[in-house]
């Protein structure tokens, strides 16, 4: 999709400002219908929430830099505080435990958080709906992604997927400029140190960034700029990669005892594994569970926890467009889409997954569902009309 054209500040205010109402909107809906996670806490917008990831990140609070500094003790003694930091309690990255502490979000004072992450969340929805308006996707389409339940959850939990998917639009737009310059190339580092630095599965741009790293120094022969700029990203992978590695054991290890369909994933590389006695099976098991770790990255699966029905139906409401999305982009001549949202959603493949993970590219996916109804609405019109012409 084509993201090179000008860019109109004035329409584009205006999109986040009704984005900005729209989550106010949607905050007081869920005052009124008191919605409850798996938890039973009561999700507010309005008041103090501390559900979703928010347990997680407040027990890192108030270290600032230690946090991100201590693993080093454990590094430099090689091989050994490897072993050791390995045994070590999983942390978190350090941006959104940060945001926690600069915000002083807690349930005394909730305002500053409240405040930047409408922002954030505004800046998000309305950016996207700005391009796929662009893009020639239809008014009622463009409605229903302001009102898309997965995008709205990640603003309103606490949580660092809106930090993410900012940070993922921002390498999705300008490695899709294909414009060459000093300044493009260290605005992309800072931004995927930024995404890595919140999120462990950030780390699969690197090698994403590097390609265009290469590119750049074809094009523009400045080496010596390029090799500095990708040798600092390289060490900052290489650091995050020993930091995140507990947590990575966790993910890995935790998966298998999740289910999908409530069949666990266990059971899944099991039959996979057995290729050798029975191909055929293996295949069908493969593609079993690559077809329900789709289903589930759209958001169209049973609760993980006990939650009513409706919250799982509002959930999996998104799957209509997503799931036409996915096989949209499948067929689709744009290689660039393809290969970015596979590599957004490729650790899911290693581990468990859910709508979360697919969040970041969303929109594209959603472009693509869009563009698929569409198409079908215009087909199905033109075959109703040559009926009754036919008459």
């Amino acid at each position: 999709m084509n993201t090179s054209y000008d860019f109109k500040f004035n329409e584009y205010l205006k999109l986040f400002i009704f984005s900005a109402l729209m989550i106010i909107g949607s905050g007081i809906l869920l005052e009124l219908i008191s919605i409850k996670d798996s938890a039973g806490l009561k999700v507010s917008f309005f008041r103090f929430y501390g559900g979703g990831d928010y347990g997680f990140y407040e027990f890192w609070q108030s270290r600032g830099l230690k946090l991100l500094t201590e693993p080093m003790f454990f590094f430099i003694q090689g091989s050994d505080g490897l072993v050791q930091w390995i045994g070590q309690p999983f942390r978190a990255g350090p941006i959104f435990v940060w945001f926690l502490d600069v915000t002083q979000y807690s349930p005394n004072n909730i305002i500053y958080y409240k405040i930047v992450n409408l922002c954030l969340g505004a800046a998000l929805i309305s950016i996207w709906l700005y391009f796929l308006r662009d893009w020639g996707i239809n008014i009622k389409f463009q409605i229903f992604y302001l009102f898309c339940p997965l995008t709205l959850w990640i603003i309103l939990i606490p949580g660092p997927d809106l930090i993410l998917s900012l940070c993922v639009f921002l390498i999705y737009y300008f490695m899709d400029q294909k414009v060459y310059s000093r300044k493009r190339l260290l605005i992309l580092a800072i931004v995927l140190i930024l995404s890595i630095l919140t999120k462990p599965n950030a780390l699969v741009f690197v090698l994403f960034y590097l390609f265009f790293a290469y590119l750049y120094a074809s094009n523009v022969r400045d080496f010596p700029f390029c090799l500095a700029v990708s040798f600092s990203v390289i060490l900052i992978t290489i650091y995050m990669t020993a930091y995140y590695l507990p947590y990575f054991l966790m993910y890995s290890n935790s998966s298998k005892d999740l289910s999908y369909w409530n069949i666990p994933e266990r059971v899944f590389l099991e039959n996979i594994w057995n290729w050798q006695t029975d191909f055929l099976n293996s295949v069908f098991w493969f593609f079993k569970l690559i077809a329900s770790k789709l289903l589930y990255l759209t958001g169209f699966r049973p609760s993980f926890g006990e939650q009513p029905m409706y919250t799982v139906a509002i959930r999996g409401a998104s799957s209509l467009i997503l799931i036409p999305g996915i096989f949209g982009l499948l067929v689709s001549k744009n290689l660039y889409d393809k290969i970015f949202c596979t590599i957004v959603v490729s650790p899911c493949f290693f581990g468990a997954a859910q709508e979360r993970y697919l969040v970041p590219v969303l929109p594209i996916v959603f472009y693509y569902g869009a563009i698929t109804w569409q198409s079908l609405y215009l087909k199905l019109t033109e075959a109703i009309q040559e009926k009754d012409i036919e008459k």
